[in-house]
Formats: C-alpha cells, sequence, structure tokens
C-alpha cells in the first residue's frame, strides 16, 4: 500500500505489535488470565487495562505432530486472528491453543470457534473484574 511515496499501515496486516513475544508476556497471560473453550481452541485472555492494541500469542504443543503440523495449525489462527482483529476490543494479551478434543482442527472449524470464543472469555473477564472491584469496595480496612 504505497500512497505518495508512503507505505501506510493495513489494519488487516500481523504486525510485530499484534503479537505476544516474550516468555515474560506469555507467562503473565498464563499466570493471571481467564480460560476459555470449546471442541476446537482454548483461550487465556488478560485484560491489561490500557487502549493499545490487543496482542495474540500462538502456542501448540507436540502432541499435535510433528514441525509441519503445528506450524500449519499456527498459520491457520494467525490468520483468523489477522481477519477479526478489527471487530475485537483493544487492552488485552490473548494465548490461543488449539484444543485436545480436535486434534487437527480445520481452517473453517477455527474460523467459526475463535472469534466467538474470544468475545465470549472476553464477557467473562469484564465480568469477574466488575465483580472482584465490588468485593474490594465492601472490604473492611
Amino acid at each position: 500500500m504505497e500512497a505518495q511515496g508512503k507505505i501506510t499501515k493495513s489494519p488487516q496486516r500481523y504486525l510485530k505489535e499484534d503479537r505476544l513475544k516474550s516468555a515474560g508476556d506469555f507467562s503473565r497471560v498464563f499466570n493471571d488470565g481467564l480460560w476459555g473453550s470449546s471442541d476446537v481452541a482454548r483461550v487465556v485472555i488478560f485484560k491489561r487495562g490500557d487502549d493499545l492494541a490487543s496482542r495474540f500469542g500462538m502456542a501448540v504443543s507436540k502432541k499435535f505432530g510433528k514441525a509441519h503440523q503445528r506450524n500449519l495449525i499456527k498459520r491457520r489462527m494467525r490468520e483468523i486472528v489477522r481477519r477479526n482483529k478489527t471487530s475485537l476490543p483493544l487492552g488485552f494479551d490473548c494465548v490461543i491453543l488449539p484444543s485436545n478434543r480436535t486434534p487437527n482442527p480445520s481452517y473453517i472449524q477455527l474460523e467459526e470457534a475463535l472469534p466467538r470464543l474470544i468475545r465470549k472469555t472476553l464477557g467473562r473477564v469484564d465480568h469477574r473484574q466488575k465483580k472482584d472491584r465490588k468485593q474490594h469496595g465492601r472490604r473492611k480496612r
């Protein structure tokens, strides 16, 4: 996308800013995040509390086959995130894992399940944070 000599960033691209990269980022999501699952995938979501772009990480264990099979699953998940990231809210980190119930999920299965699962789990994260705020307000100090 070139406009008068300048390259512009398309919202449809999967940029480095959209990825979880460090082990610390992954461990924070796994330790403090909220889990959601479906027959096809599992997600762990950690709400950061800022308005920056949401970041996504993919993790596929060796149970899912050799490297080329794991990479295929990750490519499918990344493509679905790339296509749906503009419709997802800002300010959260998400790790996506394929479910053991569907060992080799097709693109169509992932495309139907992932966006719905992320939104559903995000709703639970918001509900949990509101519940935590209410409990903190009632504590005696």
